[in-house]
């Protein structure tokens, strides 16, 4: 008997235009003319007045002297923001380090993702050397960015990108002077900042990514599901459902997001369902941001063929005293069973194949040496049993 079974091949694409994301940029700038802000652009935010925290005393947050007019490029000179801090390593707690603090808030529905800060810092002697920047996201742990700082009373004009904070409705910061050295003196400043720049993003929360393309393509051993984005902003990845009835799905598998900071890059994606089941089959996508957010992404459906058992037939048969081996195809999990044909039992295997392909089959005898005459070979898999007649002549 020869290998007869048909081999299914189906696939179908679903292409969809890109979808917008309402993404802008956002600029705050102080130039301690005042607490607030000289100049605020962008939309879909609030931002706070510049706050003072542990000013060892001093209860001036605005002074007039210590200009920095001409100092660098751009300087608005005038005031500047000045504070008091004491010495030594960094201390977050009450009477600890000196912070200048400020927040951002998104409007409804919408994330902050910080970019850069740009800032102007002057220290004396016994002033802060070292100023650090701390965010809320992480509780003011861990400092987004650090620069070194000259005790030399010379004000410096530094741009620093800012990384590894994930987008939040709202941000925190609070600006750290820290590890001076001797005797600070109690209302007087000992460390000056003017003209700061804090640059960023707002994003719709419910569009973290870009959807490019979703295809699904249903092969005989397996389903491939492929699909695309050009922008990402806190995405920690994808998790793959499954569903036999379109409602009720299980994760199956996650995919981490491809970390990329060119925009206009593909980030192409591909999963392939090893051991999907037969019949209809829903598969979606859910995007994961970094913060635990789970976005509800695309659906794609496919129907995946039962295997024609009643075509599929045994060959290749070889035949012992106690054993009758045979090839047989299939995918999944089968168990055979031999009958004379009368009905008696004779014995019975069960195998498992990753692939539509012909599997060797050995079913042991041991009440019974075989004889000519014809037998009966039951085969069951997914709950459909087919029966197929053999007929052995020695």
């Amino acid at each position: 008997m020869g290998l007869c079974f048909t081999s299914f091949l189906w696939a179908v694409i679903f292409l969809f235009s890109s979808v917008s994301v309402a993404q802008t940029g956002f600029s705050v700038y102080w130039n301690m003319q005042s607490t607030m802000p000289a100049l605020s652009t962008g939309s879909n935010f609030q931002v706070s007045e510049l706050m003072p925290g542990n000013n060892f005393g001093n209860t001036q947050f605005l002074n007039s002297s210590s200009t920095s007019s001409g100092a660098y490029p751009g300087a608005s000179g005038d005031l500047n923001a000045a504070l008091a801090s004491r010495t030594g390593p960094l201390e977050k707690g009450s009477n600890g380090s000196a912070y200048l603090s400020f927040s951002i808030t998104a409007a409804s529905g919408y994330k902050l993702n910080l970019t850069s800060v740009q800032l102007a810092i002057r220290s004396t002697t016994t002033g802060p050397q070292v100023c650090a920047l701390f965010s809320n996201a992480d509780a003011f742990n861990t400092p987004v960015l650090s620069q070194p700082i000259l005790p030399n009373g010379v004000w410096q004009y530094v741009q620093l990108p800012v990384t590894g904070i994930q987008p939040k409705s709202s941000l925190e910061f609070r600006l750290y002077g820290y590890n001076g050295v001797g005797i600070a003196a109690i209302n007087v400043a000992n460390w000056r900042l003017d003209d700061l720049r804090i640059e960023g993003t707002v994003m719709p929360e419910s569009l973290p990514v870009q959807w490019q393309y979703s295809t699904i393509s249903s092969f005989p051993e397996f389903v491939q599901l492929e699909w695309g984005t050009t922008v990402e902003q806190n995405s920690k990845g994808f998790t793959i459902c499954r569903s036999q009835d379109g409602t009720h799905y299980t994760p199956i598998a996650f995919i981490s997001s491809i970390v990329t900071n060119d925009m206009s890059f593909m980030n192409r994606y591909k999963f392939i369902d090893s051991f999907p089941p037969a019949g209809p089959l829903f598969y979606k996508l859910l995007q994961v941001d970094w913060d635990g957010v789970v976005n509800e992404g695309v659906v794609r459906y496919c129907f995946r063929e039962y295997l024609d058992t009643k075509s599929a037939q045994p060959s290749n048969f070889k035949i012992s005293a106690t054993s009758f081996c045979f090839t047989y195809p299939f995918v999944g999990e089968a168990t055979f069973y031999l009958y004379t044909i009368g009905g008696t039992f004779l014995g019975r295997t069960t195998h498992f194949s990753n692939f539509i392909q012909g599997v060797a089959i050995q079913i042991d005898v041991s009440n019974t040496e075989f004889k000519s005459g014809t037998y009966l070979l039951v085969v069951q898999q997914k709950g459909r049993i087919v029966s197929k007649k053999i007929a052995v002549i020695k």
